[in-house]
Protein backbone atom coordinates (compact mmCIF):
# COMPACT_ATOMS: atom_id res chain seq x y z
CA UNK A 1 0.00 0.00 0.00
CA UNK A 2 3.12 2.64 0.68
CA UNK A 3 5.01 1.30 -2.21
CA UNK A 4 1.91 1.95 -4.77
CA UNK A 5 0.93 5.28 -3.15
CA UNK A 6 4.95 6.20 -3.44
CA UNK A 7 4.92 5.31 -7.45
CA UNK A 8 1.54 7.06 -8.16
CA UNK A 9 3.34 10.38 -6.25
CA UNK A 10 6.65 10.72 -8.12
CA UNK A 11 4.28 9.92 -11.19
CA UNK A 12 2.31 12.65 -10.55
CA UNK A 13 5.20 14.93 -9.93
CA UNK A 14 7.18 13.56 -13.40
CA UNK A 15 4.62 14.23 -15.58
CA UNK A 16 4.43 18.14 -15.68
CA UNK A 17 8.20 18.43 -15.70
CA UNK A 18 7.91 16.66 -19.16
CA UNK A 19 5.32 18.87 -20.54
CA UNK A 20 7.23 21.98 -19.71
CA UNK A 21 10.13 20.89 -21.83
CA UNK A 22 8.30 19.61 -24.35
CA UNK A 23 5.50 22.69 -24.68
CA UNK A 24 8.33 25.24 -25.50
CA UNK A 25 9.86 22.88 -27.93
CA UNK A 26 7.11 22.52 -29.80
CA UNK A 27 6.12 25.99 -29.69
CA UNK A 28 9.51 26.95 -31.29
CA UNK A 29 9.30 23.89 -34.03
CA UNK A 30 5.97 25.44 -34.78
CA UNK A 31 7.50 29.53 -35.12
CA UNK A 32 9.90 28.13 -37.40
CA UNK A 33 7.80 26.31 -39.48
CA UNK A 34 5.74 29.40 -39.81
CA UNK A 35 8.56 31.30 -40.38
CA UNK A 36 10.04 29.96 -43.30
CA UNK A 37 6.56 30.44 -45.23
CA UNK A 38 7.66 34.19 -44.88
CA UNK A 39 9.49 34.92 -48.18
CA UNK A 40 11.36 37.79 -46.27
CA UNK A 41 12.76 34.85 -44.25
CA UNK A 42 16.63 35.87 -43.78
CA UNK A 43 17.40 32.48 -42.09
CA UNK A 44 15.37 30.30 -44.39
CA UNK A 45 17.21 27.90 -47.58
CA UNK A 46 16.12 29.67 -51.07
CA UNK A 47 13.61 27.36 -52.81
CA UNK A 48 14.83 24.63 -55.19
CA UNK A 49 13.70 25.47 -58.55
CA UNK A 50 12.62 22.27 -60.34
CA UNK A 51 14.75 21.56 -63.61
CA UNK A 52 12.68 22.76 -66.41
CA UNK A 53 12.02 19.94 -69.28
CA UNK A 54 12.54 19.71 -72.67
CA UNK A 55 13.64 22.62 -74.82
CA UNK A 56 13.16 26.75 -73.89
CA UNK A 57 14.23 29.52 -75.04
CA UNK A 58 16.87 31.82 -73.81
CA UNK A 59 17.03 35.33 -74.33
CA UNK A 60 19.83 36.54 -76.62
CA UNK A 61 20.90 40.44 -77.71
CA UNK A 62 20.16 39.81 -81.50
CA UNK A 63 17.68 38.92 -84.09
CA UNK A 64 20.06 38.06 -86.60
CA UNK A 65 19.93 34.10 -87.75
CA UNK A 66 22.61 32.18 -85.74
CA UNK A 67 23.38 29.87 -88.30
CA UNK A 68 26.12 27.99 -86.30
CA UNK A 69 27.19 27.28 -82.36
CA UNK A 70 30.05 25.79 -80.61
CA UNK A 71 29.59 23.92 -77.08
CA UNK A 72 32.68 24.07 -74.90
CA UNK A 73 31.10 22.49 -71.73
CA UNK A 74 27.90 22.97 -69.93
CA UNK A 75 28.76 26.74 -69.15
CA UNK A 76 30.27 27.80 -72.17
CA UNK A 77 28.90 28.52 -75.63
CA UNK A 78 29.51 30.76 -78.93
CA UNK A 79 27.16 31.67 -81.94
CA UNK A 80 27.74 33.13 -85.25
CA UNK A 81 25.58 34.29 -87.66
CA UNK A 82 24.25 37.40 -89.65
CA UNK A 83 25.69 40.60 -90.12
CA UNK A 84 28.87 39.60 -88.36
CA UNK A 85 26.65 38.81 -85.13
CA UNK A 86 28.87 36.97 -82.67
CA UNK A 87 27.03 35.84 -79.02
CA UNK A 88 29.00 34.79 -75.85
CA UNK A 89 27.81 32.60 -72.72
CA UNK A 90 29.81 31.49 -69.83
CA UNK A 91 26.85 30.20 -67.50
CA UNK A 92 25.07 28.13 -69.24
CA UNK A 93 23.10 30.46 -70.98
CA UNK A 94 21.60 32.58 -68.31
CA UNK A 95 23.18 35.62 -70.10
CA UNK A 96 24.62 36.06 -73.50
CA UNK A 97 26.85 39.00 -74.22
CA UNK A 98 28.05 40.09 -78.01
CA UNK A 99 31.46 39.70 -79.15
CA UNK A 100 32.94 42.18 -81.20
CA UNK A 101 34.36 40.49 -84.65
CA UNK A 102 35.08 43.33 -86.58
CA UNK A 103 32.80 42.66 -89.85
CA UNK A 104 29.56 42.97 -90.47
CA UNK A 105 28.95 39.82 -93.27
CA UNK A 106 27.53 37.09 -92.35
CA UNK A 107 29.10 34.14 -90.46
CA UNK A 108 28.73 30.88 -91.65
CA UNK A 109 30.91 28.30 -89.68
CA UNK A 110 32.75 28.23 -86.70
CA UNK A 111 35.29 25.97 -85.42
CA UNK A 112 37.38 25.35 -82.21
CA UNK A 113 39.99 23.11 -81.93
CA UNK A 114 40.39 23.20 -77.87
CA UNK A 115 39.30 26.03 -75.00
CA UNK A 116 41.16 28.69 -77.06
CA UNK A 117 42.05 28.33 -80.70
CA UNK A 118 39.05 28.53 -82.67
CA UNK A 119 38.29 29.78 -86.25
CA UNK A 120 35.17 31.17 -87.94
CA UNK A 121 34.22 31.81 -91.75
CA UNK A 122 31.84 33.81 -93.44
CA UNK A 123 31.06 35.50 -97.03
CA UNK A 124 33.40 38.03 -98.84
CA UNK A 125 36.36 35.90 -97.79
CA UNK A 126 36.03 36.68 -94.35
CA UNK A 127 38.19 34.79 -91.90
CA UNK A 128 38.70 35.00 -88.27
CA UNK A 129 41.09 33.71 -85.72
CA UNK A 130 40.69 33.51 -82.26
CA UNK A 131 43.57 32.32 -79.40
CA UNK A 132 41.65 33.59 -76.37
CA UNK A 133 38.41 31.47 -76.45
CA UNK A 134 36.92 33.93 -78.49
CA UNK A 135 37.03 36.63 -76.45
CA UNK A 136 38.98 38.55 -79.44
CA UNK A 137 39.03 37.83 -83.26
CA UNK A 138 42.00 38.73 -85.69
CA UNK A 139 41.22 38.66 -89.42
CA UNK A 140 43.41 36.01 -92.23
CA UNK A 141 43.95 37.68 -95.10
CA UNK A 142 42.86 34.41 -97.99
CA UNK A 143 43.78 33.93 -101.73
CA UNK A 144 40.37 33.50 -102.79
CA UNK A 145 37.66 35.92 -101.97
CA UNK A 146 34.28 33.80 -101.98
CA UNK A 147 31.51 32.73 -99.48
CA UNK A 148 33.45 30.70 -96.63
CA UNK A 149 30.67 28.09 -95.74
CA UNK A 150 33.41 26.04 -93.85
CA UNK A 151 36.20 25.74 -91.42
CA UNK A 152 37.96 22.86 -89.60
CA UNK A 153 41.52 22.74 -88.49
CA UNK A 154 43.06 19.19 -86.97
CA UNK A 155 46.16 21.43 -85.29
CA UNK A 156 46.88 24.77 -84.33
CA UNK A 157 48.90 25.25 -87.66
CA UNK A 158 46.86 22.75 -90.27
CA UNK A 159 43.26 23.52 -91.54
CA UNK A 160 40.33 23.58 -93.89
CA UNK A 161 38.32 26.35 -95.20
CA UNK A 162 35.65 25.39 -98.29
CA UNK A 163 33.45 27.87 -100.04
CA UNK A 164 31.57 29.58 -103.28
CA UNK A 165 28.93 31.44 -104.86
CA UNK A 166 25.67 32.29 -103.54
CA UNK A 167 23.23 33.06 -105.96
CA UNK A 168 23.82 35.87 -108.04
CA UNK A 169 27.80 35.39 -108.07
CA UNK A 170 29.89 34.50 -110.51
CA UNK A 171 33.12 33.03 -108.09
CA UNK A 172 34.69 29.37 -108.47
CA UNK A 173 34.03 26.84 -105.59
CA UNK A 174 37.21 26.11 -104.04
CA UNK A 175 38.68 24.00 -100.82
CA UNK A 176 41.74 26.08 -99.06
CA UNK A 177 44.15 24.42 -96.71
CA UNK A 178 46.52 25.98 -94.67
CA UNK A 179 50.03 24.24 -92.63
CA UNK A 180 51.10 27.55 -90.85
CA UNK A 181 48.34 28.38 -88.87
CA UNK A 182 46.72 30.89 -91.83
CA UNK A 183 49.38 32.59 -93.25
CA UNK A 184 49.49 30.98 -96.79
CA UNK A 185 47.22 28.95 -98.27
CA UNK A 186 46.89 26.30 -100.83
CA UNK A 187 43.68 26.12 -103.14
CA UNK A 188 42.44 23.33 -104.59
CA UNK A 189 39.41 23.99 -107.36
CA UNK A 190 36.02 21.96 -107.15
CA UNK A 191 32.89 21.37 -109.40
CA UNK A 192 30.78 21.66 -105.73
CA UNK A 193 30.93 24.48 -103.14
CA UNK A 194 32.17 23.05 -100.26
CA UNK A 195 29.42 23.19 -97.63
CA UNK A 196 30.26 20.95 -94.66
CA UNK A 197 33.46 18.58 -93.29
CA UNK A 198 34.90 16.76 -90.93
CA UNK A 199 38.03 15.15 -90.81
CA UNK A 200 38.59 12.19 -87.80
CA UNK A 201 42.70 12.76 -87.61
CA UNK A 202 44.91 14.88 -90.14
CA UNK A 203 44.98 12.58 -92.81
CA UNK A 204 41.69 11.39 -93.01
CA UNK A 205 38.65 13.39 -93.34
CA UNK A 206 35.26 13.62 -95.73
CA UNK A 207 33.81 17.08 -97.65
CA UNK A 208 30.66 17.16 -99.45
CA UNK A 209 28.60 19.83 -101.10
CA UNK A 210 26.10 19.94 -103.73
CA UNK A 211 25.50 16.23 -104.28
CA UNK A 212 29.25 15.36 -104.21
CA UNK A 213 30.90 13.89 -101.15
CA UNK A 214 34.57 13.27 -101.16
CA UNK A 215 36.92 11.41 -99.24
CA UNK A 216 41.17 11.88 -98.32
CA UNK A 217 43.38 9.68 -96.45
CA UNK A 218 46.55 11.53 -97.23
CA UNK A 219 46.17 15.30 -95.81
CA UNK A 220 44.25 16.29 -99.23
CA UNK A 221 46.75 15.02 -101.23
CA UNK A 222 44.20 12.93 -103.28
CA UNK A 223 40.14 12.50 -102.91
CA UNK A 224 38.05 10.10 -104.32
CA UNK A 225 34.22 10.95 -104.55
CA UNK A 226 32.17 8.29 -102.86
CA UNK A 227 28.00 7.66 -102.93
CA UNK A 228 26.65 8.19 -100.20
CA UNK A 229 22.91 8.02 -102.23
CA UNK A 230 22.12 12.04 -101.71
CA UNK A 231 19.31 12.91 -103.77
CA UNK A 232 19.77 16.29 -103.21
CA UNK A 233 22.23 18.52 -101.82
CA UNK A 234 24.22 17.51 -98.54
CA UNK A 235 24.31 19.69 -95.78
CA UNK A 236 25.98 17.96 -92.52
CA UNK A 237 28.73 15.69 -91.84
CA UNK A 238 29.40 14.32 -88.26
CA UNK A 239 31.20 11.75 -87.09
CA UNK A 240 31.00 10.18 -83.45
CA UNK A 241 34.57 7.82 -83.73
CA UNK A 242 37.12 7.74 -87.14
CA UNK A 243 34.84 4.42 -88.41
CA UNK A 244 30.62 5.66 -87.76
CA UNK A 245 29.36 8.48 -89.02
CA UNK A 246 26.36 10.15 -90.67
CA UNK A 247 25.77 12.57 -93.66
CA UNK A 248 22.60 14.36 -94.22
CA UNK A 249 20.47 16.69 -96.61
CA UNK A 250 18.01 17.86 -98.09
CA UNK A 251 14.33 16.26 -98.72
CA UNK A 252 15.16 14.36 -95.04
CA UNK A 253 18.42 12.29 -96.52
CA UNK A 254 20.67 10.75 -93.71
CA UNK A 255 23.06 7.86 -94.33
CA UNK A 256 25.10 6.10 -91.99
CA UNK A 257 28.78 4.81 -92.34
CA UNK A 258 30.75 2.42 -89.95
CA UNK A 259 33.83 1.99 -92.02
CA UNK A 260 35.39 5.61 -92.44
CA UNK A 261 33.51 6.71 -94.78
CA UNK A 262 34.00 4.16 -97.65
CA UNK A 263 29.88 3.41 -97.74
CA UNK A 264 27.28 4.66 -97.01
CA UNK A 265 23.53 3.21 -96.01
CA UNK A 266 20.73 5.50 -96.20
CA UNK A 267 18.44 5.94 -93.15
CA UNK A 268 14.82 6.62 -92.56
CA UNK A 269 14.71 10.13 -90.86
CA UNK A 270 10.96 9.80 -90.51
CA UNK A 271 10.90 13.45 -92.54
CA UNK A 272 11.12 14.97 -95.51
CA UNK A 273 12.27 18.57 -94.75
CA UNK A 274 15.75 19.24 -95.07
CA UNK A 275 17.96 18.33 -92.12
CA UNK A 276 20.42 20.81 -91.77
CA UNK A 277 22.21 19.85 -88.89
CA UNK A 278 22.98 16.81 -86.51
CA UNK A 279 25.59 16.02 -83.80
CA UNK A 280 25.72 12.56 -81.92
CA UNK A 281 27.34 12.45 -78.14
CA UNK A 282 28.25 8.74 -78.69
CA UNK A 283 27.73 6.27 -81.60
CA UNK A 284 23.99 5.60 -80.76
CA UNK A 285 22.61 8.91 -78.99
CA UNK A 286 21.88 11.79 -81.16
CA UNK A 287 19.89 14.81 -83.05
CA UNK A 288 19.00 16.84 -85.87
CA UNK A 289 17.26 19.85 -86.68
CA UNK A 290 15.51 21.10 -90.10
CA UNK A 291 15.67 23.89 -91.65
CA UNK A 292 12.18 25.20 -91.07
CA UNK A 293 9.47 25.09 -88.62
CA UNK A 294 11.81 24.38 -85.18
CA UNK A 295 11.80 20.40 -85.90
CA UNK A 296 14.00 18.13 -83.19
CA UNK A 297 14.09 15.03 -83.63
CA UNK A 298 16.45 12.27 -81.62
CA UNK A 299 17.50 8.51 -82.21
CA UNK A 300 18.89 6.41 -79.62
CA UNK A 301 20.12 4.06 -82.37
CA UNK A 302 22.22 5.37 -84.50
CA UNK A 303 19.56 6.40 -86.44
CA UNK A 304 17.78 3.85 -86.90
CA UNK A 305 14.70 5.35 -85.85
CA UNK A 306 13.83 8.99 -85.10
CA UNK A 307 11.17 10.43 -82.47
CA UNK A 308 10.16 14.18 -82.56
CA UNK A 309 10.86 16.34 -79.51
CA UNK A 310 8.67 19.74 -78.83
CA UNK A 311 9.79 22.78 -79.87
CA UNK A 312 8.79 25.98 -78.06
CA UNK A 313 8.75 28.06 -81.72
CA UNK A 314 8.07 28.06 -84.68
CA UNK A 315 11.17 29.08 -86.68
CA UNK A 316 14.43 28.15 -88.25
CA UNK A 317 16.58 25.88 -86.37
CA UNK A 318 20.16 26.07 -87.99
CA UNK A 319 22.31 24.43 -85.62
CA UNK A 320 21.91 21.61 -82.74
CA UNK A 321 25.14 20.51 -80.57
CA UNK A 322 25.25 19.42 -76.76
CA UNK A 323 28.17 19.11 -73.99
CA UNK A 324 26.60 15.93 -72.63
CA UNK A 325 23.79 13.58 -73.44
CA UNK A 326 21.38 15.65 -71.29
CA UNK A 327 22.74 19.35 -71.78
CA UNK A 328 22.68 20.64 -75.43
CA UNK A 329 21.58 23.94 -77.66
CA UNK A 330 19.88 24.97 -80.80
CA UNK A 331 20.77 28.16 -82.66
CA UNK A 332 18.33 29.62 -85.35
CA UNK A 333 16.25 32.43 -86.47
CA UNK A 334 15.79 36.28 -85.09
CA UNK A 335 18.36 35.44 -82.83
CA UNK A 336 17.16 31.84 -81.26
CA UNK A 337 18.46 29.94 -78.68
CA UNK A 338 17.01 26.97 -77.19
CA UNK A 339 18.84 24.76 -74.57
CA UNK A 340 17.75 21.27 -72.89
CA UNK A 341 18.97 20.18 -69.41
CA UNK A 342 17.19 16.93 -69.78
CA UNK A 343 18.02 15.46 -73.18
CA UNK A 344 15.06 17.08 -75.13
CA UNK A 345 12.15 15.26 -73.39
Amino acid sequence: MHSSIGRETMSTRTLPARAAVLVPFTLVLAMLLCSCEDDNCATCPDPVEPAPVGWFVQETPTTELLSNLHVFDASRAIAVGGAGTMIRTTDGGETWSLVNTGTTVQLRDLYFLNATHGWTVGDNGVALRTTDGGLTWAALTLPVITNNREVEFVSETTGWIGGGPTAGQTVEPVLMKTIDGGQTWDVLSTSYTPRTMFFVDPDSGCVAGGGTLMRTNDAGATWEEVACGAYGWIGCLFFANPQRGWVSGSGGFIARTVDGGRTWQTLNSATTRNVTELYFVDENVGWYVTGATGTIATTTNGGDTWRFQGCPVESTTSDVTFASADIGWVSGGDGLILKTVTGGW
